[in-house]
Formats: structure tokens, sequence, C-alpha cells
């Protein structure tokens, strides 16, 4: 059993640049993640629940926001000090992410297949051929019907839960340590939300992942998370084991988001 956490955050802090001088988006964030768990960020909109998973990533412009912390860590590496380079190699390899929207994350000029081939030939030494012959296995994977007709269509021609899917399909194709999906059903319809979340459960087991499931929704977080941390302006207010909080919420914050 691996004893390293997998992602271990310490007292972050972002803030971004505005007229008046620097808004803090995120307040002395602590969290940590073990190889397999699930942790369930929650708050409302504009709590800092996004800003937060992308300070992780290291995707805040930096000449707009300032990312301050006493560590960031994944897999015991420091993401504070990894330079663009390494930081290139680690994002879709090791750690990868699903964002919100799906309509607006795939390029409507190229072929969804096209797209989550060469996410795959940005990080690993292998032919077109043989990564054509991966990303079918991962449509088929994420249970995309058709996955030749799916690898030529382009984004306009799938419904948004396909699109989706195929987002799922190139977050997951360098089989990454730690996958944060940042509302990865929002778009979309109640069916097709449940089917995500029960593919996103079914991979994880599969490949092993550290995930970071972002929501404004704790019924979501409630069958799919170990833990969970709860955002409000910021701060995060309360965390602790899935069941513990909801069954027992101590911050008056926690106690509305329930009612």
């Amino acid at each position: 059993m691996n004893k390293t956490p997998l992602l271990a955050v310490k007292n972050l802090h972002v803030s971004f640049r505005n007229e008046e001088g620097w808004l803090h988006a995120v307040q002395d964030a602590s969290f940590s993640l073990a190889h397999g768990q699930t942790l369930g960020i929650v708050g409302e909109s504009g709590s800092g629940k996004s800003v937060t998973s992308l300070a992780i990533m290291q995707l805040l412009a930096k000449n707009q926001s300032r990312v301050e912390a006493t560590n960031i860590e994944l897999e015991g590496q420091s993401l504070l000090h990894c330079s663009g380079e390494k930081l290139r190699q680690l994002r879709g390899n090791r750690m990868a992410m699903i964002f919100q929207e799906p309509m607006s994350s795939l390029n409507p000029v190229f072929r969804c297949g096209m797209q989550v081939e060469e996410a795959i030939l940005a990080h690993e030494k292998i032919s077109r051929k043989m990564a054509k012959k991966r990303v079918l296995a991962l449509f088929e994977k994420v249970k995309l019907p058709h996955p030749e007709n799916m690898y030529h269509a382009y984004p306009h021609q799938l419904s948004g839960g396909q699109k989706q899917r195929v987002m799922i399909a190139m977050a997951i194709s360098c089989n990454p340590a730690l996958l944060i999906a940042d509302e990865p059903t929002t778009a979309l319809d109640v069916t097709v939300q449940q089917n995500i979340l029960e593919l996103l459960q079914e991979l994880q087991q599969q490949y092993g992942m550290g995930m970071i499931f972002i929501t404004h929704d704790l019924a979501v977080i409630n069958g799919l998370a170990d833990k969970v941390a709860v955002m409000q302006k910021g701060k995060i207010v309360e965390q602790g084991p899935v069941k513990e909080v909801l069954q027992n919420p101590q911050h008056p914050y926690t106690q509305g988001l329930l009612a």
C-alpha cells in the first residue's frame, strides 16, 4: 500500500488582479487525496472550487493570478517548482482534467478522434496507427456507439453526452494517476448525468485513479466520494469522510446546502 498521498495541497491561496489590486479567490485551502480515493469539493458558484482545481493543474494565467502555497505535491513531486516543460509532461500524463463545458472544450474544426489522438501522441512515442487503435478502444471503453464513426465525427455532430464521453476518453488516454472532474455533468440532462457518473466510477476502479469531483450538488457526492470538502467564499469550511459530513454536518453553510 502506497503511504505517500497521491495529492497533497497545503495552505493554498489564489488571488486575481483587478483595478483595485488583488482579489482573494481561495484562502488557506488544505486537503489530501490517497491513490484510488475520491474527494468531492462542494459549494455554490463562485466559492472557489474550479479555481482550486486550475491552481492544482497550474493552468491559471500567470500575469493575472497569484498562486501561493506551502506546497502542492503530486506523487511526492512539488508542482510549484516545476518548469513549464515538466508541467506539460505531467498534464495529461499523470494528472488530467475534464472541464465543465464539453460544448466549448472540443475544437469545432477537428474531428473528435483526431483530438484524442493528438493528446496521446503529445505524451507517448507511438505511431499514428497505434494511437488511432488506442482511441477506438477508448471510445469503446467510454461506451460511445460506433467508435469508428465517432472518430471521424466533428463535435457539432455529437450530443452533449457524447461530447462529454469524448472528453473523458481524452482525459484517461494516458492513464493518469489523478483525474479532476469539474462539474462534468452540469450541461447534461438527468439520465445522461447518471450514466456519466457511473462511467467515471467504473473507469476509476479499472485504472485505480484518484479523483477530485467538483460539484454544487451534495446528493451527487453521496454515492461517489470517500471524502468531501465544503467551500464557501474561497475557504474550506468543513471536510471529512463523506458519510460523516452528510449525516452530521457541523457548519451552518453545510447544513444549508443539505437543506
